[in-house]
């Protein structure tokens, strides 16, 4: 039995824990405060850039891409497109001046200046523009349309059309050599 218990003894001592003193941890120090990252800010999209403005004096074409029709501002004034054909024009003390032929496309029949009726039904040329007003209509690829209440049998008064055709062009300074070239027939 002392055998027995020498065994039970030996066994608890031999498994026994072992308990290690701790070594010296320094003190950890408190936490920094660090501030949160800075809320977004709004940052408004950067301006377009300005529009170029090209000065014209007078009466022109608007280019085909932009619709196309006759711009009949007689005074100087801006758009924001050069001239589509700049061979046609004669550029003076920053403002283009129209020179170039003056072929009107018209579609279908139309009152005439001066009175009467053109009785082209298809496309076709003249070399006058339409009078300012809403009887007329430009249509891209087409050309004028007539569209008011007159018609072949009834054609309006010889005052309908005020102007019966754009003023010659107005004398250029410094560019008497530019010709105006109404013999062009239109493309």
């Amino acid at each position: 039995m002392k055998r027995l218990l020498f065994v039970a003894v030996s066994a608890v001592v031999l498994t026994a824990c072992y308990v290690a003193e701790p070594a010296y941890l320094p003190p950890t120090p408190p936490p920094t405060y660090v501030p949160p990252p800075p809320a977004p800010t709004y940052v408004p999209p950067p301006a377009p850039p300005p529009r170029q403005l090209f000065n014209y004096f007078g009466e022109h074409f608007v280019p085909e891409a932009l619709g196309g029709g006759w711009c009949y501002v007689d005074g100087l004034h801006s758009h924001d497109y050069a001239p589509d054909v700049p061979d046609y024009y004669a550029y003076d003390r920053g403002a283009y001046y129209y020179q170039g032929p003056l072929w009107f496309s018209y579609y279908a029949g139309h009152p005439l200046p001066g009175g009467g009726w053109c009785p082209i039904s298809g496309p076709h040329y003249h070399e006058y523009v339409p009078p300012r007003g809403n009887d007329w209509r430009w249509h891209a690829g087409r050309g004028w349309a007539y569209e008011g209440h007159y018609h072949a049998q009834r054609p309006p008064p010889p005052t309908y059309w005020q102007r019966p055709a754009p003023p010659p062009p107005r004398a250029v300074p410094h560019h008497t050599w530019m010709e105006r070239r109404r013999d062009v027939p239109p493309p």
